[in-house]
């Protein structure tokens, strides 16, 4: 391949990756965000995803037009993933409540 083929592969996988990778990491940021809270697990997982969105509107501006679909995508799947990971942080949540700690003897 030529480098202009590397190039234009690379751009490629970039432009379905990154928002995949983007919703991904921010589930796992809710994930640390939520570790410590006892309720509200969801309202604070979108507000992650909306955190993040922000955090990257910017950069829609910048972008060449036929992009700018993806990046409006993208932008909805952090808030996907934000909610995404607020329902597990919030699972998980439930999953160790119901448990006892034996207590020492």
């Amino acid at each position: 391949l030529t480098d202009d083929q590397y190039y234009a592969m690379g751009e490629d996988i970039g432009y379905y990756v990154a928002p995949t990778a983007g919703a991904i990491l921010t589930a796992l940021s809710v994930l640390w965000v939520a570790r410590r809270l006892t309720s509200a697990f969801v309202l604070h997982g979108v507000l992650v995803g909306v955190v993040a969105m922000l955090l990257t509107v910017g950069f829609i501006f910048s972008a060449r037009p036929e992009h700018q679909l993806m990046y409006i995508v993208s932008f909805g799947l952090k808030i996907a993933g934000g909610y995404v990971g607020g329902l597990v942080a919030q699972w998980r949540y439930r999953g160790t409540s119901n448990r006892t700690c034996p207590t020492p003897t």
